[in-house]
């Protein structure tokens, strides 16, 4: 159920080079949060997100960050209670009008992730999606010179980019719910073959310190 956890923390563990850590939905920055931090301002409104990079000057309607980086979204809302919800990394905030909220995350794995909105916010909230793109390094820095070589893109050009799917709830995230299975139906494979006792219950795929 999409509602059922919204005022919960969910929690879940990944693990890095320096142990697990828990991943939640509550979005307090950490306090040893790195200067390099990739900072994304999103704005929700009635039925699109989108995000700015302020150090960039880049308007898009998804969101783009290089994977085993610290990044920080600063999330609002133009006009009603909104909610940022990433369900494949359980992590989700609300946006609130004329407040900032934030959700500090490292993505540990490429790849292109739903966003969807959590709150019942009118007629076509249904259609409220987006997504996140995971990017190598060096996949970053290409998508990051193209946008610049593009220019400013204006905002209503990102609203109609974000809000163009047709498609239901169930169906946007049945794509990103079929490929995650693929993933760990072959991890399960490869642990088994390896005689690996570990359990491979999910793929850890964010982390908040």
């Amino acid at each position: 159920n999409m509602m059922e956890h919204h005022h919960s923390a969910s929690v879940q563990l990944a693990s890095s080079d320096t142990g697990a850590l828990a991943a939640s939905g509550l979005g307090e920055p950490p306090s040893d949060q790195p200067e390099d931090t990739l900072n994304v301002d999103v704005m929700g409104l009635q039925f699109a997100f989108i995000m700015t990079y302020p150090d960039l000057g880049i308007v898009d309607g998804e969101v783009h960050v290089p994977v085993g980086k610290m990044v920080k979204l600063n999330l609002t809302a133009q006009d009603v209670i909104h909610a940022f919800w990433l369900p494949q990394f359980r992590i989700k905030q609300d946006m609130i009008p004329g407040q900032t909220t934030s959700l500090v995350f490292k993505a540990t794995k490429e790849g292109t992730y739903p966003v969807v909105c959590a709150e019942l916010c009118g007629a076509y909230h249904g259609g409220m999606r987006t997504q996140l793109v995971v990017h190598s390094p060096e996949e970053y820095d290409e998508w990051l010179q193209s946008r610049i070589a593009q220019g400013p893109e204006d905002v209503s050009t990102a609203v109609a980019a974000a809000s163009s799917s047709d498609e239901t709830d169930a169906e946007y995230l049945a794509h990103f719910a079929q490929s995650t299975l693929s993933d760990h139906s072959s991890m399960h494979s490869a642990s088994m073959s390896s005689g690996s006792s570990e359990h491979m219950g999910h793929t850890p795929m964010a982390l908040v310190p």
